[in-house]
């Protein structure tokens, strides 16, 4: 599947030196939390990004040309309380999880757009802890992952007014279930 990149991003891949960073979003019940590949705090799409430096790390992110899901792993290194207890405490499945790559200029500011490589859903978190280091470690699928659940809706009355209270489209569904309707006779 062929893509295109921006006409900025075109013009930096294409430079001798290249500064590449990935922004990492996750939207939760709490509040956003967005990582950067990069030390520091920095601006982008009027969004603060929070720099992980070489602390944070992600899975290889491929594609495929069949209809199927593809997750993405990332990793966060050196854990201090704050990231711990956010991991801990929040309900984290479900929730929206995108990945972006992008560039940064000779003056270390974001070219004006990085390229959306992932969005998904946040799956499993893992939390790994060791002598010397701790990681979180968050799976996240494609939203194509929702092709291969069950649905548990039915097209009953009582299951559109779960939904759609006071619609009355399917209140004679039940009831026509067993009649018996001839087509074409006399």
């Amino acid at each position: 599947m062929t893509r295109d990149l921006t006409a900025s991003m075109q013009a930096e891949v294409v430079k001798p030196v290249l500064y590449p960073v990935a922004f990492l979003e996750g939207l939760y019940e709490s509040g956003p939390f967005r990582l950067w590949t990069g030390p520091g705090t920095i601006s982008w799409d009027g969004k603060e990004w929070t720099g992980a430096g070489n602390l944070l790390s992600l899975s290889e992110v491929t594609e495929s040309q069949e209809l199927k899901a593809i997750g993405v792993t990332a990793t966060l290194a050196g854990l201090n309380d704050a990231i711990l207890s956010l991991a801990l405490q929040e309900d984290y499945q479900g929730r929206p999880c995108r990945i972006w790559l992008g560039a940064l200029d000779e003056s270390g500011q974001v070219i004006a757009e990085p390229y959306q490589i992932f969005g998904g859903t946040a799956d499993v978190m893992q939390i790994n802890e060791g002598g010397d280091q701790s990681s979180i470690s968050m799976a996240a699928e494609s939203r194509l992952i929702d092709l291969e659940r069950a649905r548990q809706h039915r097209y009953e009355h009582e299951a559109q007014q779960a939904f759609y209270p006071g619609d009355l489209g399917l209140q004679y569904v039940s009831s026509i279930q067993d009649t018996v309707i001839l087509w074409g006779r006399s």
